[in-house]
């Protein structure tokens, strides 16, 4: 789907475009851009968030009132895991939202193609750290 064409347009080859469908409902595209624009908020960019799994991303943002980690992997699925002493709250592309407290200081987000949001109730930026182990834990460098 074309973030730039509005109503369903149909090419040839069965080729669907546009972010509502034949029916005039909304596709999934429109919800997963509405649900973007919701928790980006301001999209005060903060950084790159380094030494992720291979094939994983993470970008830190700050929402206007809360910082917001989104991460992705490029194919298949895992987890990320942050050290952080405060709540979050995890959420897909959807909108669906899980509260994740953190056992031990540790939050275990699941990862995959479709990005997950992670919504920090404080500033993530001094305590995000990745977790490869209790003896080597790796800072998350932000840039």
């Amino acid at each position: 789907h074309f973030l730039f064409v509005v109503p369903q347009y149909s090419e040839t080859g069965n080729r669907e475009y546009g972010l509502f469908l034949k029916d005039r409902t909304p596709s999934p595209a429109y919800s997963t851009l509405e649900n973007f624009t919701y928790y980006m908020g301001e999209g005060n960019y903060k950084g790159i968030i380094r030494d992720l799994p291979e094939g994983t991303y993470g970008y830190l943002f700050n929402n206007g009132e809360n910082d917001i980690a989104v991460f992705w992997k490029e194919s298949g699925e895992g987890y990320v895991q942050v050290q952080n002493n405060g709540n979050a709250v995890m959420a897909d592309i959807m909108g669906n939202e899980t509260a994740v407290n953190p056992i031990n200081g540790i939050i275990s987000i699941p990862v995959s193609m479709d990005p997950v949001y992670l919504i920090f109730d404080e500033d993530a930026e001094e305590s995000i750290k990745s977790v490869f182990g209790e003896e080597n834990p790796k800072v998350y460098y932000i840039e």
